[in-house]
């Protein structure tokens, strides 16, 4: 896959959590996408795009399948699934602010 085309679905998936992220916050749903691009403006968390690729860096030639991003009590969490390039499905968790690694399973 080219590089821009890679770029270009980490935009997508980006898109595509601002957008779920409008659902109103519940337990287990995402965050409103004006807390989002707050905690992003800020510094709080890191750009989805700087996210993604870390989440790549860890399963090189993966695609992300699902992302989303959670807040466990004051811990802002980036996770996503991906599928390798072998079709094993992974489970990796990043901590928002610094894009360390808390989780990575197979599923």
């Amino acid at each position: 896959m080219t590089h821009t085309i890679r770029l270009f679905k980490l935009s997508v998936i980006g898109a595509v959590l601002a957008m779920a992220a409008c659902a109103d916050h519940g337990a287990d749903e995402p965050l409103p996408a004006s807390t989002v691009v707050g905690l992003q403006s800020t510094g709080q968390i890191l750009p989805f795009n700087q996210l993604n690729a870390g989440v790549i860096a860890r399963h090189p030639g993966s695609e992300v399948d699902h992302a989303a991003l959670d807040k466990e009590g004051e811990r802002f969490l980036f996770q996503a699934i991906v599928t390798d390039p072998y079709k094993m499905q992974w489970y990796v968790e990043l901590d928002a602010r610094t894009g360390q690694a808390v989780t990575d399973r197979q599923e």
